[in-house]
């Protein structure tokens, strides 16, 4: 069952790519893995088709905790409050990510330990997946560690997240165009 961490880029915390990037360099995938008692399979990172994923072309996402540190630095979340969370204007980094059932709920702890180490705090709300699908639909969310299934109405999970009417509030004129020619090519390499 894929999950994935996603953040809603039109949330101020989330605005900021390297912010982004920090928080995804910091969680620890692969050993994610090991503690749920998963089989070791492909990891991927990024954007990437269904055919550059069967082919293996999809590269395994980093873990990086010292370049997460730096690039919070860089994005002005230095100070550390009473609570040790990082701050940027009197505002700490807390966020709520919601999530749905095993192994969400579990892959959502160990990712919330992982951001603790980082000085970020994130609470956790499980919800029925139904509930959880209409709050992403809807854009009503900070982050989530939800299953790809939730995607389903889209053309494809790539539509979903990275299209014109992304769920995350990714916009990206160039990565539409690049989707439109994926949907309409038949040449592999196009």
């Amino acid at each position: 069952n894929f999950r994935a961490i996603v953040w809603q880029n039109e949330h101020p915390l989330f605005r900021d790519a390297n912010v982004r990037r920090a928080l995804s360099l910091a969680i620890n995938r692969r050993e994610l893995l090991q503690v749920l008692k998963l089989p070791s399979f492909s990891l991927v990172d990024g954007v990437y088709t269904e055919r550059q994923f069967r082919r293996g072309e999809g590269s395994e996402p980093r873990y990086d905790p010292a370049e997460a540190r730096r690039l919070l630095d860089a994005s002005g979340w230095r100070r550390r409050s009473r609570d040790g969370l990082r701050e940027r204007s009197g505002r700490d980094f807390r966020f709520t990510a919601l999530t749905t059932g095993s192994p969400g709920v579990e892959a959502a702890v160990y990712a919330q330990d992982q951001l603790k180490d980082l000085g970020v705090r994130m609470d956790l709300q499980p919800l029925e997946r139904f509930v959880l699908q209409s709050r992403i639909r809807a854009r009503e969310f900070e982050a989530g560690v939800c299953p790809a299934g939730l995607l389903g109405s889209f053309s494809s999970p790539l539509d979903a997240l990275f299209g014109e009417q992304s769920l995350l509030g990714y916009r990206n004129p160039e990565m539409t165009r690049l989707l439109e020619v994926l949907r309409t090519t038949a040449d592999p390499e196009a």
